[in-house]
């Protein structure tokens, strides 16, 4: 009966080291899962740079000031409420100027 007591407490002490060292990694496994599903179910007007947003009634020009000054590729284009409409690209931009031309 002894034995079995011995047995019995000799389990629980591995079983107390081998979950301290187990959980962290579970436990860091599931922070970047949740991380990832609060991602990728995020709202993409979270993500819009303010500075790099412009209304539709702003000039190409001011587009590509925006573009060039914060070296992005995107302009976003949204309305007075904020609300997003739609995005240019640097490229887009670029080639229509070049129809003018």
């Amino acid at each position: 009966m002894l034995l079995y007591a011995a047995i019995g407490m000799a389990s629980m002490v591995v079983y107390r080291l081998q979950s301290a060292s187990t959980y962290p990694v579970v436990g860091n496994h599931f922070n970047r899962s949740e991380a990832k599903y609060d991602f990728d179910n995020m709202r993409m007007s979270q993500l819009i740079i303010l500075e790099a947003a412009l209304q539709s009634q702003e000039s190409v020009g001011q587009a590509l000031a925006v573009s060039s000054l914060k070296r992005e590729r995107y302009v976003y284009v949204i309305n007075e409420a904020g609300a997003f409409l739609g995005v240019l690209t640097k490229t887009s931009l670029i080639q229509k100027a070049q129809e003018f031309l």
